[in-house]
């Protein structure tokens, strides 16, 4: 078989031939005998280009031709009288179907047939138009159906009829084409001339949709957000000369336009169609197995795809095989609006805000965190100058400032601020704060100075006074304990300062006299000073009773004492009661009759008597170490929070703190925190006063010092200091009302501005954000402005705010 183009070349040179050569049918005689011929057992009948039989007029006596054999029993239905030609109607772009009418079944052996079909070619064209058919066995219905060939075979065994069609590559409308129908069986064949008219195209019109305008929330993650939306088309029939098949469509994007809207890269991609039923529709002709037929009007559903914000204009153009090309109707121009959604810009705004707000806080809270930091800074040093260790002298010295409880929680309250106001960030989010702390640690710090500069003014006068000693230690005692309180006021600066007017009086010439006399008459008719009963009941040893009984006989009476108005008598009183009172004192202890004896000896100097027992007390002390009767204890609980003040005290079995508490002694600590720094502090008293800073375990040592000597404490005492949770980081933006009020004014006034001015219909671009958060952040800045306007207590408020407070005394 030869290729198609050559075979249907052949085809039609058979066909041309046999129109120029018809074969002449041979009548039966009108007797109806039969020739020879007729009996004779048949031919094949001779082929379309065989020689035609001589005609009539080419011998006078005429030869007798067989009639032809062929299959004329088969007909093609709607065909002329003659079985030979048929003329129909074809619609453009559809199969022409075509039936076989099996009248008769042909001779055996030819129960099986061939369909082919020649070109078809126009009429009245030069040159001509030529289209090529396939022919489909079968109902039109593809799925039943066979597949579209050049030939196709026919069962010609029964009788009945036979459908098929024939489907065209291409036809032109209003155009008649001619071309043959062979069917060919073991040497019978038949042809038909066949020709038909095709019809002319219809128009297929589109309902216009106007201006497209959509509003994209693109949120990752979340179904629907990856759409621009939809829009619905109608497409018609409107020449009413449908149905239309292989319905189509492609876009035509149109020429650029000066507009602000972005550039368009809109294509046919970004669309997708879906009938009323949810179902996808194949218009973009993407699966050639598919094709989409329109009737009267059908409704489709158009999905776009994910696009920028912007402006996109073309044409979408619909097509089909029986649809005019060039019909305006067909043409549904487009213009998409895209621009995301408000709550994009409102959010960008919001923030915008905020970060103007905060970058003008900033600017200037840096200021203020350098100026705290001096501030405070300042008074660290004075707080360092106030605990600096002074040079232990004999003479007789209240406890100085830098071991007590006030000034560990002063340090407590500097390291802490130290800590808040090197964080600019702290600083804008916790200057009121940090502000009234620092007042707070200068009010205290303040105290402390003044309590140290009137100790160091009173306590030469107390040398060699043992009253004056007792009385000004109660007074600065006083003073002490009202600065140790966890909050330190005005209330409590107003009594400290009374307090001090007091001890003042000692350092004061003109009343110096009557208040020593005061303290000596004070303590000779106190608790201290023991009454004649008293010693009388004592049943201790007899040179301590003696001598008891010796130095009640040598006291001062209160008369006495009234009467004397110089220092040097008030001394001598002051003298006869401390060596009774120490005396006294000491009755009970391990070393009382040796003491008792030292007063035999002939010592009288209170000094000297002292000393003795400090000696005394002294060796007493070193046996207790060695037997290891001393403690270390936490005054509070085993695990401290860090920054809270910790009290160490040291304990012995045997002699009680108050006792331990008249010994001229000094403690050495040794504080080892993990991975920190050692702490050495010294102490006059018994207790430690420390906080820590930061969370671990930490190990507290203890020594006694005296003159030189040194006893160590073998046990020490550990800790384990855990997280403070009132010192965690606090919540970002606790602010005033103020604050919040400003931040949502410049936030209004942002959003009306730029929205009205930048949100317009293709809002979205990356220049339009920057845009946007530029103008937010300006009006935050303003708002900012309006804060400082209205409460001085902001970072940038009042320039007269940022300056270091005087230190209070």
């Amino acid at each position: 078989m030869l290729p198609n183009p050559k075979r249907h070349l052949a085809v039609l040179c058979l066909a041309v031939l046999a129109t120029a050569n018809p074969v002449s049918s041979q009548t039966p005689p009108a007797d109806n005998t039969p020739t020879p011929a007729a009996t004779a057992k048949p031919t094949p009948t001779p082929s379309a280009t065989s020689t035609p039989a001589p005609s009539a007029t080419a011998s006078p006596t005429p030869k007798a031709t067989p009639p032809k054999q062929d299959l004329a029993s088969i007909t093609l239905l709607g065909a002329n009288d003659n079985n030979d030609a048929l003329s129909t109607s074809a619609p453009l772009g559809a199969p022409l179907p075509l039936i076989l009418l099996v009248k008769e079944v042909p001779p055996g052996g030819h129960d099986r047939g061939e369909l082919r079909v020649s070109l078809f070619s126009s009429q009245g064209e030069q040159p001509p138009g030529v289209a090529a058919a396939k022919i489909r066995t079968g109902e039109s219905d593809p799925k039943t159906s066979s597949a579209a060939s050049e030939t196709a075979t026919v069962q010609l065994d029964k009788k009945g009829e036979i459908a098929f069609s024939l489907e065209f590559d291409r036809l032109r409308s209003g155009k008649t084409y001619k071309g043959q129908l062979f069917l060919t069986s073991d040497g019978l064949h038949h042809h038909w001339d066949l020709t038909f008219t095709t019809g002319g195209r219809g128009t297929i019109a589109v309902e216009p949709v106007g201006t497209l305008k959509f509003v994209r929330l693109p949120l990752p993650f979340i179904p629907g957000t990856d759409t621009t939306g939809s829009f619905s088309l109608t497409l018609r029939d409107k020449s009413e000369s449908g149905p239309y098949h292989h319905l189509g469509i492609r876009f035509e994007p149109s020429a650029a336009a000066n507009t602000k809207a972005l550039s368009s890269n809109f294509t046919l991609d970004a669309l997708s169609f879906w009938d009323n039923d949810n179902k996808r529709v194949d218009l973009e002709r993407r699966d050639p197995g598919t094709a989409v037929t329109l009737d009267k009007g059908r409704t489709f559903t158009a999905r776009i795809g994910p696009l920028t914000p912007g402006e996109y204009s073309g044409t979408l153009r619909f097509t089909a095989d029986e649809a005019s090309d060039d019909a305006a109707e067909a043409k549904l121009p487009l213009l998409i609006q895209v621009r995301h959604h408000w709550s994009l810009p409102v959010g960008l705004i919001l923030i915008g805000s905020i970060f103007g707000w905060f970058t003008s806080k900033y600017v200037v809270g840096a200021r203020r965190a350098r100026e705290l930091s001096r501030q405070i800074a300042e008074l660290r040093a004075r707080a360092d100058y106030l605990a600096r260790r002074s040079v232990s002298r004999a003479k007789w010295e209240f406890p100085s400032e830098g071991g007590s409880l006030g000034f560990a929680r002063l340090g407590v309250a500097l390291n802490r601020l130290a800590r808040m106001a090197g964080s600019t960030m702290v600083v804008i989010l916790d200057e009121k704060e940090i502000e009234d702390q620092r007042q707070r640690a200068e009010l205290r710090l303040g105290a402390l100075e003044s309590l140290q500069e009137v100790r160091l003014k009173v306590q030469p006068f107390a040398d060699a006074r043992p009253a004056a000693q007792l009385a000004i230690g109660r007074t600065l005692r006083q003073a002490t304990d009202l600065l140790e309180r966890p909050s330190f006021g005005e209330l409590e600066k107003a009594a400290l300062t009374k307090l001090l007017e007091q001890a003042e009086a000692w350092a004061d010439p003109s009343k110096m006299n009557e208040t020593y006399q005061k303290a000596v008459l004070d303590r000779r008719l106190g608790s201290e000073c023991p009454n004649k009963p008293d010693i009388d009941a004592f049943a201790g040893g007899t040179t301590l009773r003696t001598q008891l009984t010796a130095l009640y006989d040598a006291l001062p009476r209160e008369d006495q004492i009234k009467g004397q108005t110089q220092l040097a008598d008030l001394k001598t009183s002051d003298e006869a009661m401390a060596r009774i009172i120490l005396l006294w004192r000491e009755r009970n202890r391990p070393w009382a009759e040796d003491l008792a004896a030292a007063y035999a000896s002939g010592k009288t100097a209170p000094q000297d008597l002292f000393n003795e027992v400090d000696r005394l007390v002294w060796n007493f002390l070193k046996k207790e170490a060695t037997d290891k009767k001393f403690e270390l204890r936490p005054a509070s609980q085993e695990n401290p929070q860090t920054y809270h003040v910790v009290e160490i005290d040291l304990e012995s079995t045997n002699l009680e703190s108050d006792r331990l508490r008249y010994h001229p002694l000094r403690v050495g600590w040794r504080v080892q925190p993990k991975g920190g720094d050692v702490r050495t502090p010294e102490t006059d008293g018994l207790t430690l006063v420390q906080y820590f800073p930061s969370e671990g375990p930490v190990e507290v040592k203890a020594s006694l010092r005296w003159k030189g000597d040194e006893i160590s404490i073998e046990n020490p005492v550990r800790l384990d200091v855990v997280p403070n949770p009132e010192y965690r980081k606090r919540g970002m933006f606790i602010m005033e009302w103020t604050e919040y009020a400003a931040i949502a004014l410049a936030a209004l006034f942002a959003m009306i501005t730029a929205m009205g001015a930048q949100y317009d219909s293709t809002f979205g671009s990356f220049t339009q954000y920057v845009t946007m958060f530029i103008w937010a952040a300006g009006a935050g800045t303003g708002g900012n402005l309006f804060s400082q306007l209205g409460a001085n207590s902001a970072p940038g408020g009042a320039a007269s705010s940022i300056t270091a407070a005087p230190p209070g005394k």
